[in-house]
């Protein structure tokens, strides 16, 4: 969920929840606007959750999960992305005795995606070749639509199946595809 500001926005998560039937185990979050340069002294807890997030440098970004507190994980701290302009999370979880690797991606609008690919399809490759069924999901700014011949894109979609396969940005004047899961 892009919230665009946690802040701003936690209740629209809040309201969201109480309105339908089956609260998820995880909620990922993509633009929670949590500056590292400055203290949370808002309220950011969703009752039945822990949250984990990391903060950005910038005036967008910053990404947050939202786990259920029935589900123990631990955090995947060496699946950072780290030269290049985004943010991540990961986490590990058990379930009925298989390991899943659950991740949310934030990476800001850069005309030059050449270094976060290489590092994604590095973080996708260890998932693999330790067997993790996983999930990655984020506001990635690169249009599918626009760049579906690129391809570090082809080679993205060749490596996961996306799970959302039509535009998410819809308005009177463009249409996005930025959205993935």
């Amino acid at each position: 969920m892009n919230i665009v500001s946690l802040s701003k926005n936690l209740y629209k998560l809040e309201n969201f929840l109480t309105q339908i039937r089956y609260a998820p185990d995880i909620i990922a979050i993509t633009e929670t606007r949590i500056k590292y340069t400055v203290p949370i002294i808002y309220h950011v807890n969703v009752q039945g959750y822990k949250f984990i997030h990391v903060d950005t440098h910038m005036n967008a970004g910053g990404v947050g999960l939202y786990v259920n507190n029935c589900i123990d994980f631990i955090i995947l701290n060496r699946l950072q992305i780290k030269n290049c302009s985004c943010e991540t999370s990961w986490i590990e979880i058990k379930l009925k005795n298989k390991t899943y690797a659950v991740g949310v991606i934030y990476r800001h609008p850069d005309p030059n995606f050449k270094t976060f690919s290489e590092e994604l399809f590095s973080i996708l490759h260890e998932l693999n070749d330790k067997k993790y069924t996983y999930f990655v999901c984020g506001d990635f700014n690169i249009n599918l639509m626009h760049y579906s011949k690129v391809k570090c894109v082809t080679d993205y979609e060749a490596s996961c199946k996306l799970l959302i396969d039509k535009p998410s940005g819809i308005t009177k004047h463009s249409t996005t595809f930025i959205d993935h899961i």
